[in-house]
């Protein structure tokens, strides 16, 4: 009996294009950026960021675009969760 879900079976080069594209960059991007400023409205005077403040980029590799955001020490996130609050914070 039909579940009414199909299975998605994505088509490798196609997808691959897709998830390599300049639009999905520039997507990662713009959520990377909402994540940084959101992390450093969090972020007090007392808190520890990396020398270089906290940094967003992203990149295309071989398989698909990504984003990262770093820039707070391990200890400082593990008490106060500032990317991980940051991330929720920027939304979808």
């Amino acid at each position: 009996m039909a579940s009414g879900f199909e299975r998605f079976i994505p088509v490798g080069d196609g997808m691959r294009e897709v998830l390599r594209s300049d639009e999905v960059r520039a997507d990662m991007e713009r959520r990377a950026q909402r994540v940084k400023a959101a992390a450093e409205s969090i972020m007090g005077d007392g808190d520890n960021a990396w020398p270089r403040g906290i940094v967003a980029d992203s990149t295309i590799g071989a398989g698909r675009a990504s984003a990262t955001v770093i820039g707070v020490w391990y200890s400082v996130e593990v008490d106060r969760r500032i990317l991980g609050s940051a991330i929720d914070a920027a939304g979808g």
